[in-house]
């Protein structure tokens, strides 16, 4: 069973690819909101540790 780590982990790869894939294409959308993509990602990234750190918290708090 996946952890919910490797989840969001799986999903931040797949959507880099996908744009990644736009942008070799030529979609002119894409490129233009490029920047903006990226950002996104990278609040995602956060979000995602964020949620890993309380995830690891939560375990260490459990086990006393």
């Amino acid at each position: 069973m996946k952890t919910l780590c490797q989840i969001y982990i799986n999903l931040e790869i797949s959507l880099k690819q996908k744009h990644i894939a736009r942008l070799h294409a030529n979609l002119q959308e894409s490129i233009e909101t490029s920047g903006l993509h990226i950002d996104i990602l990278e609040q995602y990234i956060k979000i995602n540790s964020s949620i890993s750190i309380a995830d690891i918290v939560k375990i260490l708090s459990q086990r006393g």
